[in-house]
């Protein structure tokens, strides 16, 4: 069997993948979903402002009113972005400067953590130096939902947007449900009834299957550009923010999915069980998620920095074997710049200066895990008679 009749196999086998998408619907049903989010996008308006300068040294002049809840409510009492101190919240006595001259509000809720209130002020108690007064608002569904406040700076709200669009809606609830929705193109192509007629035809059985895990992770591209490509256009479109980094969230979103679909592969080979490979998958997914989030959080919390070595060992041998989920969202952030509009899951800052979180290799460990699982899954399939 020649080189050119496996990559012409491989070929056809990505071919009939989208055949096979369109077939059971998913095709129209991911595109919809990509046409409603691009719907969302282009309601967004955004009203801004000429911006207010304001110092740490400056009083009740130039603060805005909103701020005083903001600043009461952080005083001694809540986790705060960036904070400095080693109890992570600022002590009312760095607060006070803030509410001179103001009655002390009563703080009827909590703002949420990416407010800007909240960044904003915290620029000004950790480092004296101007910042920019949100002066200006953004509306979703033509102001049918609460208006978010808005900052000088109008790339504010459109990486807001992404960060929600790719972090969440892509890498997030459509990673998992992408792995559903595919999990039985595998084990129906590895149905005996379907997958003899194919092996008595003279092509190497490694071409059968990487051509068809090929052209699962081919159509999921398909699908991932087109909904970054489609929010990003109608975004620019609805604010005049026509930023290109967004698409860097394409090759992030599609290696994430890829070490994990090739574990659904080795299920799908191993079992031909399409509920197999859905549970499987989300377990797997959630336990890697797990292992990730939890390794993490024990670098950076005080009470585990004395671990056993023995702990410290397994803690670390699970973090680097298997894939790391939470590391593909941490990335997303960066890529978008977007770790200071919201609370972060881990301390991130933290990490990289006690060198405990290094991008590159963790996107390589987690391939690395995904080629093995994937070999494990072609090995099963070239040795197994049909």
């Amino acid at each position: 069997m020649n080189a050119p009749a496996a990559l012409y196999t491989i070929h056809w086998l990505i071919r009939d993948t989208f055949r096979q998408a369109r077939a059971s619907g998913i095709l129209y049903l991911m595109c919809g979903i990509t046409v409603l989010c691009m719907a969302v996008c282009l309601t967004i308006r955004v009203k801004s402002a000429p911006p207010l300068p304001l110092t740490g040294n400056e009083r009740k002049e130039s603060l805005p009113a909103t701020f005083v809840p903001a600043a009461s409510a952080i005083a001694g009492t809540v986790p705060f972005l960036g904070a400095s101190t080693s109890q992570g919240v600022f002590p009312a006595t760095q607060v006070a400067p803030f509410l001179q001259g103001w009655e002390r509000p009563e703080v009827q809720g909590a703002k949420p953590l990416y407010a800007v209130e909240y960044t904003e002020v915290n620029k000004i108690l950790t480092r004296n130096e101007k910042v920019d007064v949100p002066s200006g608002e953004v509306q979703l569904l033509f102001g049918a939902l609460p208006s978010i406040p808005l900052a000088s700076d109008d790339t504010l709200p459109v990486r807001t947007v992404q960060l929600h669009l790719a972090g969440f809606v892509a890498d997030g609830l459509g990673l998992l449900l992408a792995l559903i929705w595919t999990a039985g193109f595998l084990p129906t192509f590895l149905e005996p009834s379907a997958v003899t007629v194919l092996l008595a035809k003279p092509m190497p059985r490694w071409s059968l299957l990487a051509g068809k895990v090929l052209g699962v992770l081919v159509y999921f591209a398909f699908q991932t550009s087109l909904f970054i490509g489609g929010t990003w256009l109608a975004l620019s479109m609805a604010t005049g923010q026509w930023d290109p980094i967004y698409f860097f969230c394409i090759p992030v979103v599609l290696l994430h999915f890829a070490v994990f679909f090739s574990f659904s592969a080795m299920l799908a080979v191993s079992t031909r069980n399409t509920a197999a490979c859905v549970i499987g998958s989300i377990v797997f997914w959630m336990m890697c998620y797990a292992m990730n989030y939890g390794r993490h959080v024990a670098m950076v919390i005080p009470e585990f920095q004395h671990m056993s070595p023995a702990f410290t060992f397994i803690l670390e041998s699970g973090y680097w074997i298997f894939p790391k989920p939470l590391d593909f969202h941490l990335i997303l952030r960066e890529v978008l710049h977007a770790d200071t509009l919201f609370s972060r899951v881990v301390d991130t800052p933290k990490l990289v200066e006690m060198h405990a979180w290094k991008p590159f290799l963790s996107v390589a460990a987690s391939l690395a895990a995904g080629v093995v699982l994937f070999s494990v899954a072609a090995y099963d399939f070239v040795t197994t008679d049909y």
